[in-house]
């Protein structure tokens, strides 16, 4: 996943897209694929082959995209931006600060070494970390589930008869 970023058209600035909303990037035909776009309009193309939609930026009218019919993963239509017509920010960045400002960037790690909100290999390996310790714990509530299943099993199996009869008295009184 890239960091929390947002797509503008080059043109005039208006946002198209953002970073959630990013599938993927198709070098070969240099284009980024989104699953959703604001402030574009698709448009029939007046080049190219019958049936071919272009995206539009609904502010200056340049055209930003495509609309390519069943190339995504699961057969749907795939959204195309043209990355020669899109410009990107990352969100947190800025190039000059309030004096004694304390707010970090949000791509910048945190002071005692944890990953910072923009991190996301940090954060997805402290996630796999914690879902490997997890799967380790809950492991070794199985094992010793089923040992004391089986020691249960063994204890019922081997007790003493004149046990099994004071407990049967017992039950008997009790109810």
């Amino acid at each position: 996943m890239l960091e929390p970023m947002v797509f503008f058209c080059s043109a005039c600035r208006n946002i198209l897209s953002d970073s959630q909303l990013y599938l993927t990037s198709h070098k070969d035909e240099n284009v980024i694929s989104v699953t959703g776009v604001c402030g574009a309009s698709a448009v029939q193309s007046k080049q190219g082959r019958p049936g071919d939609t272009v995206l539009i930026c609904q502010h200056c009218k340049a055209e930003v995209g495509k609309l390519m019919p069943g190339q995504s993963d699961s057969g749907r239509t795939a959204i195309w931006l043209h990355v020669s017509a899109i410009s990107s920010h990352q969100l947190g960045t800025c190039d000059l600060r309030m004096p004694g400002s304390e707010h970090q960037n949000l791509s910048e790690g945190a002071a005692d070494g944890a990953p910072g909100l923009g991190d996301t290999a940090g954060m997805r390996a402290m996630l796999q970390q914690q879902q490997t310790e997890l799967l380790q714990v809950q492991s070794m509530l199985l094992l010793h589930h089923e040992r004391l299943l089986q020691l249960e099993a063994s204890s019922a199996a081997h007790s003493n008869p004149t046990q099994r009869k004071l407990d049967d008295q017992l039950d008997a009184t009790l109810h």
